[in-house]
């Protein structure tokens, strides 16, 4: 048996483990940031939004990197579809930060 057979299986678990425990992480150390986020809609929507973008994005690099899709033309889209589906919560803070931060303090940083 191969002696490195978890290889593969690291990069799908980190992309998968990482963002709710960070979000677990920010929860315990400044609550006071995370609970006003989870007192409206739009919150319970963005951290729902960020973690079906995360399993698809982690789901579609593991069946990437785990080979078992035959054709390497399928595996070269999901291996693509799942890196945008793991940056694009990122992308969108970037993106619409700011905007949020005007529209919710009424002044830009």
């Amino acid at each position: 048996m191969n002696e490195r057979w978890w290889r593969p299986w690291v990069g799908p678990a980190l992309t998968v483990v990482l963002p709710p425990g960070l979000f677990v992480v920010l929860t315990f150390m400044r609550p006071d940031l995370m609970r006003p986020m989870l007192d409206h809609v739009f919150g319970y929507t963005l951290v729902g939004t960020v973690s079906v973008l995360t399993l698809l994005g982690g789901t579609l690099v593991g069946v990437s990197s785990l080979g078992t899709l035959e054709s390497k033309g399928l595996r070269l889209a999901a291996g693509l579809v799942g890196f945008v589906a793991c940056t694009l919560p990122a992308l969108f803070l970037v993106l619409f930060g700011p905007i949020v931060f005007t529209f919710l303090y009424g002044t830009v940083p």
